[in-house]
């Protein structure tokens, strides 16, 4: 779908897109806190993917992180041996919530919970669920980031700039998220690729009124069509995951 710059910035030397998850948790922690990420309910990581993001937050930085992914997640064998060497003297693995944030989640006991209670709601290339994390955190009034890449016109044809532009490339989706609400902040983290920020820091006064945005039409997540597809790669080819 529709694309575009939405990358650049920041200056400095970036390193390579397989280092994002760890520079978003990086980055993270350096703009909220630690401290104000772990309370609350924690982070609420939304269409994580595998779970890189979480891992990096609840494993490695003692940050209690929420994985909402509608896919099948499984640590890779990498992440079972670093954790097996911590022993009990961590947090363990994070949680994962095989679900999409829509209306049928907030409903929920467990969905209104956390999206109520959360530190921070983020989502690293969210694909389709990147505007509902932030009309989600500016409904139940959580600080949130998120950073843009695929923008999905055929599924938001609704989505209008300011200006009355349409929103097709991920630069105009920045521009997008950013007028929603004022006092939202681009940044840029170190990495080659769609590296550009959306965040606000702080918490602030719910928007009971705001409603998720919707897709136009039934849709399966980029997220678990590139899991089947792999899956079925590996399934013909006889490949796995090994120890």
């Amino acid at each position: 779908d529709g694309d575009g710059d939405g990358g650049g910035g920041g200056g400095g030397k970036k390193r390579s897109h397989a280092k994002r998850h760890a520079e978003f948790a990086s980055w993270l922690l350096q703009i909220f806190g630690t401290e104000a990420l772990r309370g609350g309910a924690g982070v609420l990581d939304v269409a994580g993917g595998g779970g890189d993001l979480a891992f990096e937050l609840q494993c490695r930085n003692g940050v209690r992180t929420t994985l909402l992914e509608p896919r099948e997640v499984r640590l890779d064998s990498r992440q079972r041996r670093w954790l097996r060497k911590q022993g009990e003297g961590g947090l363990g693995p994070y949680r994962h919530i095989r679900d999409l944030l829509d209306e049928r989640f907030e409903e929920s006991d467990e969905g209104a919970r956390l999206l109520r209670e959360a530190a921070c709601v983020v989502g690293l290339h969210a694909d389709e669920a990147t505007e509902q994390i932030v009309d989600a955190a500016l409904k139940y009034g959580r600080p949130f980031a998120v950073v843009p890449c695929c923008v999905f016109p055929r599924l938001f044809p609704q989505r209008r700039l300011a200006s009355g532009g349409a929103v097709r490339t991920t630069a105009a989706l920045c521009d997008y998220l950013l007028q929603k609400a004022p006092g939202l902040e681009a940044g840029f983290l170190p990495v080659a690729g769609r590296n550009k920020v959306i965040f606000r820091r702080a918490a602030a006064p719910p928007q009971p009124e705001r409603t998720l945005a919707a897709p136009a039409v039934a849709y399966i997540p980029q997220s678990v069509s590139r899991a089947e597809l792999r899956h079925a790669v590996q399934e013909h080819t006889g490949g796995k995951d090994g120890e």
